[in-house]
């Protein structure tokens, strides 16, 4: 499984609850209770760092609640969806994303969080034989509250011209028209290179847009090579800012 990275937001609370913890151990003032709640946090966190997914969200879910952890509750939560989305634990993610939403409604990164969320539980239904519509359209529907709340977040302009390239092909695959989407995922990309133009991942991307679009005009008998040339710039130029780049191959 993925070990991931302390983030800012996850290292400031860690440091947060094991300076309370020491404080309240030295005055003796914390009853077992107390204490248990602290401890777990903090085993959670490490544990997370370490990768143990299984006992970081074990341990985060005893702090989650505890009644001496209530200042600490939505970090706590998210801490928690990151483990839950590490998982793939993809539907209870959203659910502790959803509660962080309703607290942290201006923050941008939780909308992009919950969009991902979604788009992994979208995959997932697909390859059962179950439609993914609905989510792949709540991403798409959460990375545009992320926007605006930042609209120079370059990953969430990214991600959401990709949901909305995941959206076309479903749509295609109905015999509808896909076109409309393909085009607002090329204009999402476009913004993250606008504001990031050395983002690669989002010329691969639009590369992959632009290479559905001209599929798209091949089958309706258009000529296409206007998409196609375009798909094959944005790859080249990607490959070559950096050449170990296997997706572009």
């Amino acid at each position: 499984e993925e070990v991931p990275e302390e983030t800012p937001e996850m290292l400031d609370l860690r440091t947060r609850l094991e300076d309370r913890m020491r404080r309240a151990k030295a005055a003796e003032a914390w009853d077992k209770q107390r204490a248990a709640g602290f401890e777990a946090t903090i085993d959670g966190m490490r544990a997370l760092q370490a990768g143990d997914l299984v006992k970081a969200e074990e341990f985060l879910s005893a702090a989650v609640g505890a009644t001496a952890l209530e200042a600490f509750e939505t970090g706590l939560t998210l801490a928690r969806a990151k483990v839950r989305y590490l998982r793939k634990d993809f539907a209870r993610a959203m659910d502790d994303l959803r509660r962080v939403a309703e607290i942290r409604s201006g923050q941008a990164e939780v909308y992009k969080d919950l969009a991902m969320a979604a788009t992994g539980l979208a995959m997932e239904k697909g390859r059962a034989g179950e439609d993914p519509h609905d989510l792949l359209q709540a991403a798409v529907d959460d990375l545009g509250r992320a926007l605006e709340r930042n609209p120079r977040y370059r990953d969430a302009w990214n991600d959401r011209g990709v949901a909305r390239l995941k959206l076309a092909r479903l749509v295609a695959n109905r015999k509808q028209d896909a076109l409309p989407l393909l085009c607002q995922a090329i204009e999402d990309c476009d913004r993250a290179l606008e504001v990031d133009p050395g983002f690669h991942r989002a010329r691969i991307n639009r590369g992959s847009v632009w290479l559905a679009r001209g599929g798209l005009e091949s089958a309706r008998k258009l000529d296409a090579r206007d998409s196609l040339a375009r798909a094959a710039a944005d790859y080249s130029a990607a490959l070559e800012a950096d050449p170990e780049n296997d997706p572009v191959r």
